[in-house]
């Protein structure tokens, strides 16, 4: 099996989209905290 150059386009856009999908995350968990918080008061 041959390794992929990391400079190869599929390579790329296939991390770039799994890097948005995880920052998405993120924001949706921090959104989702703030929503509690702001519930709380």
């Amino acid at each position: 099996m041959v390794l992929k150059d990391r400079s190869e386009p599929e390579f790329t856009e296939l991390s770039k989209s799994k890097t948005n999908q995880h920052i998405e995350n993120i924001v949706l968990k921090f959104l989702h905290a703030e929503n509690k918080c702001t519930k709380s008061i």
